[in-house]
């Protein structure tokens, strides 16, 4: 954990590899993940992306989100600009979506 909170950007949640099931006995728009980004440098943007299209983006060096679950496989990512404007991205983190 000491490597990751030495990157400049870094995903907190959700967890990478993990599993998650859609519950057939809920309504879909209430079944959400937490997805949160944070910067260890200062910045001055930071987007989190789903599957390469962003899902929220904000002038901040933290930033969380929810998203619906959705079958299948699906990759989270943070990228930010530093305030000297380098540009900086997150691990990728992969999750699992799968029906009951």
């Amino acid at each position: 954990l000491g490597t990751l909170d030495a990157a400049p950007l870094v995903l907190v949640s959700p967890d990478a590899a993990r599993v998650y099931r859609i519950s057939p006995g809920q309504p879909r728009d209430t079944q959400e993940v937490q997805v949160t980004a944070r910067g260890n440098v200062p910045l001055r943007r930071l987007t989190i992306l789903v599957n390469d299209q962003p899902l929220a983006s904000r002038d901040d060096s933290q930033l969380s989100a929810w998203w619906r679950l959705e079958p299948g496989q699906h990759t989270f990512q943070a990228t930010g600009v530093t305030l000297d404007g380098q540009n900086v991205t997150s691990e990728p983190i992969v999750i699992t979506v799968v029906t009951s």
